[in-house]
């Protein structure tokens, strides 16, 4: 017998997927995860977060947070947050903030490895921030991807997630792009 009593996990919470980060001048970063997309997100977010963090400590304004006070030199940990994320750097170098970037899927996959090989395949065909050119593809497959246009980062998912959506709560799920582009609440 088939079950329909299975709870699924809303399709912004699910596991598995090729994304790209958007900047309003047009960079991209395009990246992978076996987290939900949002979580990844938000994680980028939190490296620009202590970056800027630091850096009002080390130009010496009072930052008060909550906790124990921070005990690493800023210029250190200023250096982490920028090597911990391509996008927290880019958005650094560009004087962006996170209100400036969004996120969209560009392929949903749970294998691992596969994920890895998407993700190198989109960022060989695309201009990105990316650090690095991700896992290693053979030469022999570029060019039967390079007439290919799926490989050029359109996303794939209507869905459009951005850091005021993030700190509301809400999951790319939650709302859809219109035709123009501009998001659309329910």
């Amino acid at each position: 017998m088939l079950r329909s009593d299975k709870v699924k996990p809303p399709l912004g919470q699910r596991p598995g997927a090729v994304f790209q980060i958007t900047c309003t001048c047009g960079a991209l970063y395009i990246g992978e995860t076996g987290n939900s997309v949002s979580h990844r997100f938000a994680e980028h977010l939190r490296s620009l977060t202590r970056y800027r963090n630091a850096e009002e400590r080390h130009m010496g304004l009072d930052v008060r947070t909550r906790g124990r006070p921070q005990t690493l030199e800023a210029a250190s940990v200023m250096q982490k947050a920028l090597d911990s994320s391509a996008v927290a750097e880019h958005a650094v170098a560009c004087r962006k903030t996170a209100t400036d970037l969004s996120i969209s899927v560009l392929h949903r996959e749970l294998h691992y490895k596969r994920r890895e090989i998407i993700e190198a395949l989109y960022v060989r065909h695309n201009r990105t921030i990316n650090k690095d050119a991700g896992h290693a593809v053979s030469e022999a497959w570029l060019p039967l991807t390079a007439g290919n246009m799926c490989l050029h980062a359109n996303p794939t998912e209507t869905h459009h997630l951005t850091a005021a959506s993030i700190a509301d709560g809400l999951s790319p799920y939650d709302y859809t792009r219109e035709p123009t582009g501009h998001p659309s609440f329910p």
